[in-house]
């Protein structure tokens, strides 16, 4: 972690709000694009996001620098209130319907997302698949740093996403449309 964002942390947790402003703006991005792909709703995106940042804002104190990066522990606060929502309103299913993603997009897999077919196959996938599959090809997180914001095991961390994308396998074929029933 780079000196810069240990004094922004070090203030923050001094009370400094410019300090924790300036934390929670360089992590908004990354935070929203997740909670995006998570719920596939702009507006409830923003609201785990805004959600995220205030806890975040509560709980600076009990950040610990050695264990994960700002963005993870951001992002791990983030998904427990997704999930949180999830039980509570038991709504899995209808989480991930109809909306659009936002345009503009720079990588290959965020255009592929705005595949309805893709969008469907992802959205069938349970959970604990799920939120790998994301971290992975949305957010580029590493399988260790997967492992550290779910807090499971390394092996789990693949052995999920290997058995996610055989399950999104059998719902597209080769070109990410799919599969026809003629």
């Amino acid at each position: 972690m780079g000196d810069g964002i240990q004094y922004l942390i070090r203030s923050a947790r001094q009370g400094n709000r410019h300090a924790m402003a300036q934390l929670l703006k360089e992590n908004y991005e990354t935070v929203y694009k997740y909670c995006l792909k998570l719920t596939f709703s702009r507006e409830e995106a923003q609201d785990i996001t805004q959600e995220a940042m205030a806890k975040a804002v509560e709980k600076i104190c009990l950040y610990d620098g050695e264990k994960s990066a700002f963005s993870t522990w951001l992002v791990t606060i983030a998904r427990n209130l997704w999930l949180t929502g999830l039980k509570r309103k038991k709504l899995f299913e209808s989480y991930c319907s109809t909306l659009a993603l936002p345009e503009g997009f720079d990588n290959e897999i965020d255009r592929l997302f705005n595949n309805e077919d893709l969008i469907k196959a992802v959205n069938n996938l349970s959970q604990k698949l799920k939120a790998p599959v994301i971290l992975k090809y949305n957010l580029d997180y590493s399988y260790e740093a997967i492992a550290k914001t779910l807090d499971i095991p390394l092996g789990t961390v693949k052995s999920r996403i290997s058995n996610a994308l055989k399950s999104m396998g059998k719902e597209l074929d080769g070109d990410g449309r799919g599969k026809k029933n003629y």
